[in-house]
C-alpha cells in the first residue's frame, strides 16, 4: 500500500458483537488531491457466517464533498483481543485517487512540485480543463525555480523576481522549444481562453507531453550534478 496515497483508521463494526479492524482509507482529497483530515461515517453489510462488507462515506472538507470506500472483512474481532488489529481488505474507492509519483530525483529538486502537479492532474481527470491547463504550466515554474536555488545554488530573491520565460532561457536553453510550449499554452488558459479555435482537450495533452520532456530534463541534469560515484584526481 502507497503510504503516500492512503492513513490507517480504526474502525469499530457491529452492534451486539464488537468488532474493531484498521482501514487504509484515502489520505488525499480524489477532487482536488489536497491533503485532508477526513471526516466519515460506515455501514456493515453481511455478507456470510464469516465476511462483511463495510462501506465507508468520506467527507473531505476541503472540496465540501463526499467519496465513498468498499471493504471486505471478518464479520467478526473481539475488541479485547492483542492489538494490532487486523486489516480490512480494501475493494473499491470512488471516485478513484489519481495520483502521479514522480522520481526521488524531482522530489529532492522540488518538495512542492509533486503536490501542485497532481492538484492539476486530478483537476484534468475531472475535466476540469482551464484550471489544469493554467496549472501545470505553474507547475514547471515550480520546478525551474526550485532547481535554480536548491540545485544550481541561485540567489533566492533573485529567482524568485524572474518570468516563467526567463527561468526558460536562464535554466533549460538546450529545451527551451519545449518548455515554450509548456509557457505558451498555459498562458493560453488565462488570457486567450475565449478563441473560437482553442481546442482545450488537445491544449493540455499537448502540454502535459512537453512538460515531461523539462522533468526528464530537469532530473537529468541533476543527476549529472551529483553522481553516484566520482572518479579519483
Amino acid at each position: 500500500m502507497n503510504n503516500k496515497k492512503f492513513k490507517t483508521v480504526t474502525i469499530q463494526t457491529g452492534h451486539a458483537t464488537t468488532s474493531r479492524f484498521q482501514f487504509n482509507i484515502p489520505a488525499v482529497c480524489p477532487y482536488c488531491g489536497d491533503a485532508v483530515t477526513s471526516q466519515y461515517k460506515h455501514n456493515a453489510i453481511e455478507l456470510n457466517n464469516s465476511k462483511q462488507i463495510v462501506i465507508l462515506i468520506i467527507s473531505v472538507p476541503c472540496c465540501e464533498k463526499k467519496y465513498f470506500t468498499v471493504y471486505l472483512s471478518d464479520k467478526h474481532f473481539h475488541s479485547m483481543q492483542p492489538t494490532p488489529y487486523p486489516f480490512a481488505e480494501l475493494l473499491y474507492t470512488y471516485p478513484e485517487v489519481k495520483l502521479k509519483n514522480f522520481s526521488d530525483e524531482i522530489r529532492k529538486i522540488s518538495p512542492n512540485f509533486e503536490k501542485y502537479y497532481n492538484q492539476c492532474y486530478v483537476a484534468d481527470e475531472s475535466n476540469h480543463l482551464f484550471t489544469a491547463g493554467a496549472g501545470y504550466r505553474n507547475s514547471l515554474q515550480i520546478l525551474i525555480t526550485d532547481f535554480a536555488i536548491n540545485v544550481l545554488k541561485n540567489d533566492s530573491k533573485k529567482v524568485n523576481k524572474k518570468s516563467l520565460n526567463d527561468l526558460i532561457e536562464d535554466y533549460l536553453p538546450d529545451i527551451k522549444k519545449s518548455a515554450d510550449v509548456v509557457r505558451l499554452l498555459g498562458n493560453t488558459f488565462t488570457h486567450d481562453f475565449d478563441n473560437a479555435t482553442f481546442d482545450s482537450r488537445e491544449a493540455v495533452e499537448h502540454i502535459k507531453w512537453y512538460l515531461d520532456i523539462c522533468i526528464n530534463e530537469i532530473a537529468k541534469q541533476y543527476k549529472m550534478l551529483n553522481p553516484p560515484v566520482v572518479a579519483p584526481n
